[in-house]
């Protein structure tokens, strides 16, 4: 019996270095390095990083489906020094980068896009691009752009594109898209449009300038004027994403009681977030676009 004890102690032990070893390799291709640093080594749930390092980093970092309820608690409590830490980090785009919103069809067109996430932008963007007669859907008034570029050199230090940048009724919408087949936890879609619509916050002037030219190009005239305070953050995707998370037994209501505490706080300092299902064919109700409650229960 003790030998069995043994060997059984021995075998848990392999196992949680062998999971340890795999965030590692995971936090190793998510950020793209040749080796993981020391932080990446310093072990879970938090890898050696804090919300000081930032939304643009953490992105990379957390987003482990086995933490999210501690991540998340540990984010809301220093959800100040997040938002400092991502603030002082935003690249400035000079006018010569441009955010290339304008005339995106001069792009890679659609057939030569690889990858399903960005096949599915492209279809959004061109079901929803801006145009006079357009019809709103649930969600947004229209699409102004896919892919929108916020790093400002070749190394982007976490610093990516937007997926798609819509218009609803109350202003900007960063929507940060996940396919069907995603398997990235909700917490990281979230740090990245939390990221991204700081970044815009911090490019504004020159960011209108182009985005005004954009509406000036497709004859759209908005009812208000867009607010720097106003951006709000989206989490779209289609309906087998949310409902693989609803069902995800490793995910305890607790830790989504934390991630909704996340979502409660980020509204709170100014980045409202909402989130949407996405069904091109149309649902039972004919709705290609439905804003969903959020997380997933």
């Amino acid at each position: 019996m003790f030998d069995a004890l043994t060997v059984v102690q021995k075998l848990k032990e392999d196992i949680a270095a062998i999971a340890t070893r795999l965030d590692q390799l995971a936090l190793q291709l998510g950020a793209g390095n040749t080796a993981p640093s020391e932080r990446d080594l310093a072990g879970r749930p938090f890898y050696g990083f804090s919300p000081k390092d930032g939304f643009h980093v953490l992105k990379d970092k957390w987003y482990q489906k086995s933490f999210i309820g501690q991540q998340s608690k540990e984010l809301r409590e220093g959800l100040d020094a997040a938002i400092s830490a991502t603030r002082k980090a935003v690249p400035r785009r000079t006018s010569e980068q441009s955010f290339r919103l304008i005339s995106p069809s001069g792009r890679i067109s659609g057939e030569k896009i690889r990858g399903k996430e960005r096949k599915l932008e492209n279809t959004i963007w061109k079901r929803w691009k801006p145009r006079p007669d357009l019809q709103p859907c649930d969600a947004w008034k229209f699409i102004a752009a896919c892919q929108v570029p916020l790093f400002d050199a070749s190394e982007k230090r976490g610093w990516g594109h937007i997926d798609l940048l819509g218009v609803d009724e109350h202003g900007l919408l960063v929507i940060e898209l996940k396919d069907g087949s995603s398997k990235e936890p909700p917490t990281r879609p979230l740090m990245e449009a939390a990221s991204y619509a700081i970044a815009l916050q911090e490019n504004w002037p020159g960011f209108m300038a182009e985005f005004e030219a954009l509406l000036d190009e497709h004859d759209v005239t908005l009812t208000s004027d867009l607010k720097r305070e106003q951006i709000r953050l989206m989490l779209l995707a289609p309906h087998e994403y949310w409902e693989r998370w609803r069902k995800a037994q490793t995910v305890t209501r607790a830790a989504w009681d934390e991630y909704s505490l996340l979502i409660k706080a980020l509204k709170e300092n100014g980045l409202e977030t909402r989130f949407a299902d996405l069904n091109l064919d149309g649902d039972a109700d004919g709705h290609e676009v439905r804003v969903i409650d959020c997380p997933p229960r």
